[in-house]
């Protein structure tokens, strides 16, 4: 199982709430936090990842060039701008962006990350000449070094970068970029981007009584319960873990259903369950 986190506020009208952690086979746990009686969705973070949104590219400024959240924004040295939405050449619909020039840029900030969680950025992207034009996927300011994924195919292909957010320590929020390093013979052109939680599951709902998992359509593993370690504190008490016991478990298509015996509410009381998949 991969790593994962989802870290949400929800409303919830039961004295409940869900902390969900993943253990993968190796590595470190990643929480997730859901309320009870509510959906946690693995969903994507990055704003406009497809172009098809209507909203133009952001321009580079001094006031922008360390916050690029919300948009995609595009960077340009020469005079004309040769980073741009262009209707032609898209992996999907009807829009894609193209560069050309080198050192164009074109790059999103993303905010509010889980220190120790596990993230994937992908995007689909093709190099009209691959031997003349130089260019990269990116990600920097994570907390680790800046990690760096070569544009070398003439056709579509989905290229992608896997981190751990440790967060940055000059107060810089997490940045995705594709950058050219050489230019002028050709043409890159990228389309549909993601950045999601690194994990094979896609949502996770929560009941008192019952954990409900669904899994990413190509996900090919087991689906068990066993993989799952499950208990819960209370906030009246939140350094004592206590174990649920799993009563039984189904699968239907792609979603696992993970039923315990429902634990006693109390007005005064918020339980916290923690789902640990190892």
């Amino acid at each position: 199982m991969k790593k994962g986190v989802i870290k949400r506020a929800l409303a919830f009208a039961l004295a409940a709430a869900m902390t969900v952690t993943m253990f993968p086979n190796v590595g470190n746990s990643r929480v997730i936090e859901a309320k009870a009686a509510s959906i946690v969705t693995n969903e994507n973070l990055f704003k406009n990842p497809t172009y098809e949104e209507g909203v133009e590219l952001g321009a580079h400024t001094e006031e922008t060039q360390f916050n690029k959240l919300g948009n995609w924004f595009a960077y340009s040295e020469g005079e004309q701008l040769t980073v741009q939405k262009v209707q032609n050449n898209a992996h999907s619909g009807n829009w894609a962006v193209s560069l050309s020039a080198a050192n164009d840029a074109l790059e999103q900030d993303v905010s509010g990350l889980t220190v120790g969680a596990n993230y994937k950025v992908s995007v689909w992207a093709k190099n009209t000449n691959p031997s003349a034009v130089r260019a990269w996927l990116c990600v920097k300011w994570y907390g680790g070094s800046e990690q760096k994924v070569l544009l070398n195919s003439s056709e579509y292909k989905r290229y992608e970068i896997p981190f751990t957010y440790t967060g940055d320590n000059t107060g810089k929020n997490m940045r995705a970029a594709i950058w050219v390093e050489n230019g002028g013979a050709g043409n890159v052109y990228v389309d549909d981007w993601t950045m999601e939680i690194d994990s094979d599951i896609k949502s996770l709902s929560a009941v008192n009584g019952a954990i409900t998992a669904e899994y990413k359509a190509d996900y090919a593993g087991n689906m068990s319960a066993d993989d799952f370690d499950i208990s819960y504190t209370s906030s009246l008490a939140p350094e004592v873990s206590k174990k649920i016991e799993v009563t039984n478990s189904s699968t239907a298509g792609k979603v696992l259903t993970i039923n315990f015996a429902e634990i006693e509410k109390s007005p005064l009381e918020q339980k916290n369950y923690n789902y640990s998949n190892i």
